[in-house]
């Protein structure tokens, strides 16, 4: 990775055209994830794991609606994780580990295809994990 050590711009993400992999991992990016993510509705990959990264769970990354990879691991993200990542059905990883992600997991029932890996351990998730496991069985 590289030292970036500069915030990404909000504007960052219009404009991309039709670009389908974002990897920005490993470059100690700080600050939030811009909220234009939601504009890279062409992306299949995105990677932003590894840096400095704070805030919350961004909801416009919903309208990703083609992602088969999230990776946000390994950042100071916190908050809850809202129920727009139930909108995110085409994944087949998600990798949201070592951050600071609090409350209640929302149900993934909708993410049957979850074959190629899934890691939420090392947050600060609360209360008891709702049918996921249940739902898990699913999977393709």
């Amino acid at each position: 990775g590289h030292d970036f050590n500069v915030s990404l711009p909000d504007d960052l993400f219009l404009n991309w055209g039709k670009i389908s992999n974002i990897n920005l991992s490993q470059n100690n990016i700080p600050g939030e994830i811009p909220s234009s993510i939601g504009e890279a509705t062409t992306v299949i990959r995105l990677d932003m794991g590894e840096n400095r990264l704070v805030g919350v769970f961004p909801t416009n990354l919903a309208f990703l609606s083609q992602l088969l990879s999230l990776r946000l691991n390994g950042n100071e993200l916190d908050g809850p994780i809202t129920e727009a990542i139930s909108q995110l059905s085409t994944l087949t990883s998600l990798y949201l580990n070592d951050n600071n992600f609090t409350g209640d997991f929302p149900s993934i029932g909708t993410m049957t295809k979850l074959k190629d890996g899934l890691d939420l351990s090392n947050n600060l998730f609360s209360g008891k994990i709702p049918s996921i496991w249940n739902e898990l069985n699913q999977l393709e």
